[in-house]
């Protein structure tokens, strides 16, 4: 699935008003029983860690030792949103989560995470009542990592726990030599509010290739009408280019949007040490009839909404070659063609050992 970078009448309000408090595990299972255990709470800066919430607030420096995975971490925040009119939703963007978490909005759970690399969405919609909490429990991995696993085959010496290879969690601060003993713990990426008014994007995909000296995107979206404007027609464009995107009803109040965008003469984008860089193009598409339009990118880009024509880089033999493909937000596809553009400079010949 693409990445959305951005849908026009999407309003996105990121939660800052953050805290955290310690308890032991399992010390409270709801945030209803956090109360009665008088926590104390000091302010948290998200997206953050444990760490350096307790850093800020003078209570823990890089030289003491404490590990943070041997007690459970509790995030608040308070929020003011109003319950969504028909038509609109509410969306909950969690960036990422390490590692254990539970996440609550107003006393409900809505979501189970134990994988700090994913990103989640969670629609809130008929949760949201004006002033709002949301509450996220870190459970303790110390605790987890007890519990009785299969051996490896393999040991390994760069941490001390092998059961740590049940979990999709980073190494840093579990690696001893490598970094220093400070385990990540706590939202750290961002966690943001998304309302969604008349439409949201439910499937994304973008694939962009070569042919010779042109361009191609293709651009596929899934989306779910909120109100009751359907679509009329949809397009794609990038730059000063566009095209027209087939619509067809799906399902009820869902659309799918598929279509084809050649771009002529398409300047190949090449890394630094092997040529020159032409300028980003921007691609959206939009939706005639409901007045909204999108700004799609890969999943793994960092920046706004962006493709380039790039060459390739694959193995061939003991040598790494270029090659004619596309790179979009910084990854490759091999094009449909054999043939290799050759580099801007001339390649010194390396002798081959030969032995004696």
């Amino acid at each position: 699935m693409a990445r959305i970078r951005g849908v026009d009448r999407h309003r996105v309000t990121r939660l800052e008003a953050w805290e955290v408090c310690s308890t032991e595990p399992d010390g409270a299972i709801e945030p209803r029983q956090l109360d009665a255990l008088g926590p104390r709470w000091i302010p948290a800066c998200v997206p953050g860690t444990v760490a350096g919430a307790l850093r800020a607030a003078g209570q823990w420096d890089l030289g003491a030792e404490r590990s943070f995975d041997a007690q459970e971490w509790w995030y608040r925040c308070r929020f003011e949103s109003a319950p969504p009119r028909p038509g609109e939703a509410a969306v909950l963007k969690l960036g990422g989560l390490a590692t254990i978490a539970d996440v609550w909005v107003n006393g409900v759970h809505v979501l189970r995470s134990d994988n700090m690399f994913h990103a989640h969405a969670v629609d809130v919609t008929g949760l949201l009542r004006g002033p709002n909490e949301l509450a996220i429990r870190f459970s303790s991995l110390g605790a987890a990592l007890k519990a009785k696993r299969p051996r490896p085959r393999w040991r390994t010496a760069l941490v001390q726990e092998q059961k740590l290879r049940w979990f999709r969690t980073t190494l840093l601060g579990r690696m001893p030599g490598w970094s220093p003993p400070v385990e990540a713990v706590g939202p750290w990426r961002s966690v943001a509010l998304e309302e969604h008014l008349g439409l949201s994007i439910d499937q994304s995909f973008v694939q962009t290739r070569v042919h010779g000296s042109d361009g191609e995107v293709d651009v596929s979206l899934r989306v779910r009408l909120l109100d009751s404007h359907a679509p009329s027609g949809a397009t794609v464009r990038v730059g000063e280019s566009q095209a027209a995107l087939t619509c067809a009803e799906v399902d009820a109040r869902v659309f799918s949007l598929q279509g084809r965008l050649r771009l002529p003469g398409v300047a190949v984008w090449w890394p630094r040490t092997h040529g020159p860089q032409p300028s980003t193009r921007r691609a959206s598409s939009s939706a005639s009839g409901t007045a909204t339009s999108s700004s799609i990118a890969d999943s793994s880009a960092f920046e706004p909404s962006r493709w380039t024509w790039s060459p390739a880089v694959s193995r061939c033999g003991s040598t790494r070659s270029p090659f004619s493909a596309v790179e979009r937000a910084g990854r490759d596809w091999t094009s449909s063609t054999s043939r290799r553009p050759q580099p801007p400079w001339p390649m010194p010949s390396t002798p081959r050992a030969t032995p004696g």
